[in-house]
């Protein structure tokens, strides 16, 4: 009897690899070829930052990295995945509709903790502080 392990590890896993440096675009075709991985996920802020260009993705030649993933991934039947950029909708929708991104992380607990807190300080300090109780 197999355990619930076994199956999942054997059927219901999947294997992704990050890609973050800018070595990896030059040889994105090769890591897309390796038998087992399933996903190729762009770190958006490590790979643009090794890139020279923290950052900024509307760099071109961030964007051709971008496009050399969606292209590496499409050829070797991999999902393309994206992290690191957590508000940026149009960029969002680029990748999502004219690269095949199917896997974002759209958010990270840090992120959301420091989003929380910059919203419950300009809340606070909204607060009309000129009228005091009697």
């Amino acid at each position: 009897m197999e355990t619930l392990a076994e199956v999942v590890n054997g059927e219901a896993s999947a294997v992704g690899v990050m890609i973050e440096a800018a070595e990896s675009i030059i040889n994105i075709d090769a890591i897309a070829a390796v038998e087992g991985v399933d996903l190729l996920m762009v770190g958006c802020i490590d790979l643009s930052t090794d890139m020279g260009i923290p950052g900024q993705v509307d760099a071109p030649e961030f964007r051709a990295a971008l496009e050399a993933v969606s292209a590496a991934c499409r050829s070797h039947n991999k999902i393309f995945g994206l992290a690191g950029n957590y508000n940026d909708r149009k960029f969002q929708d680029w990748v999502i509709n004219t690269l095949g991104v199917r896997l974002i992380l759209c958010n990270v607990d840090s992120n959301l903790i420091s989003t929380g807190a910059i919203e419950s300080i300009a809340r606070i300090a909204s607060i009309d502080k000129t009228v005091l109780p009697n």
